[in-house]
């Protein structure tokens, strides 16, 4: 059950970076030629409440992959990817986690 948990989180993280990554590229679009109908779409309640959950499905799988890093793996060099590059090197640890078997 915890492992569907993380693994729900995981899939959201991935889902929610991409999301925002192309988010991020039609809003500087719709500011550059003026669309307030986007605008007003990514500043919609509905919308930022669905961000919320999905940033915080992202904040406790980045939180569960320090605590493991703590206990398992003590590599310095992944603690600091960890902590600086949040999203983008939990995609690469998470499946090192389950394939080591530390969850």
């Amino acid at each position: 059950m915890k492992k569907l948990f993380f693994n729900i989180c995981y899939v959201s993280t991935i889902i929610t970076i991409g999301t925002l990554f192309v988010f991020f590229i039609l809003y500087a679009t719709s500011v550059l030629i003026d669309l307030e109908s986007f605008k007003q779409l990514f500043f919609s309640p509905k919308l930022i409440v669905i961000r919320f959950i999905a940033a915080l499905l992202f904040f406790i799988l980045w939180v569960k992959c320090i605590i493991i890093w703590s206990k398992k793996d003590k590599n310095t060099m992944r603690f600091f990817l960890l902590f600086f590059l949040h999203g983008f090197f939990i995609m690469y640890y998470y499946p090192k986690i389950i394939k080591k078997n530390w969850l």
